[in-house]
């Protein structure tokens, strides 16, 4: 590929040069890189490269699975990145993952998830922030404020093996509202529920931290209810 590049073929140059930018913005594995630009370069020795054809045109002719790999990208580096939970999956779960998300952008003061409507699935703050709290009388009760690397939503995977034959998403137990721009990954209840029967790993380790985070909302709910219960 490198021998490729530098050839005397301009357009074949400049069309490798601008993947290769498109690569770096949407931080695409390096071992997917090869392989696209295997694929640019037989697109151009069959003359299927044109002068018009841009990265996006390109990216639209790739096969299925690389297509899913460059959009999956930056989820995937996100999702390896310290501190994640995530990277104790080997890169093959990683990547099936990151192509499953989905990218959503809240505003201030925007309900992400509301209580007692189903929920969507289990959400990454990647940027921004967000407020968990339970509609409650006479006011509603903040529960806990979510940052960076940290997710909301993963009680639907515990009332699933509760009841593994729900054909509906379980319905949610709290609020959650950003509380300035916020973007989330999202990966929804059936492709969840997917992975957790396809890939027993996935399985033992998302449990795990699935009953870690409602351990720890159960902490912050029972201690909201002892300090209402002192003052009175």
């Amino acid at each position: 590929v490198i021998d490729e590049l530098r050839g005397g073929d301009q357009l074949k140059q400049e069309t490798l040069k601008d993947l290769d930018r498109f690569f770096t913005v949407r931080n695409v594995p390096e071992d997917v890189r090869i392989t696209i630009r295997r694929y640019v370069l037989f697109l151009h020795e069959r003359k299927i490269l044109t002068a018009g054809s841009n990265t996006k045109k390109i990216l639209d002719q790739l096969p299925t699975e690389l297509r899913n790999h460059v959009i999956g990208g930056a989820k995937f580096a996100y999702l390896k990145a310290p501190g994640q939970f995530y990277a104790l999956f080997d890169d093959r779960i990683i990547r099936i993952v990151s192509t499953r998300m989905l990218t959503s952008i809240y505003h201030p003061l925007q309900i992400a998830s509301s209580q007692g409507e189903y929920c969507e699935g289990v959400q990454f703050v990647v940027k921004g922030s967000m407020l968990l709290f339970v509609r409650a009388q006479p006011w509603p009760k903040a529960l806990r404020f979510l940052g960076r690397n940290e997710t909301f939503g993963e009680e639907i995977l515990l009332i699933h093996r509760l009841d593994p034959y729900l054909d509906e998403n379980p319905l949610s137990l709290y609020s959650a509202v950003a509380r300035d721009f916020t973007e989330v990954f999202l990966l929804r209840y059936a492709d969840l529920v997917e992975l957790r029967i396809l890939y027993p790993a996935f399985r033992k380790i998302y449990d795990k931290v699935a009953e870690q985070n409602r351990d720890a909302l159960c902490y912050e709910v029972a201690s909201k209810v002892l300090r209402l219960w002192c003052r009175h």
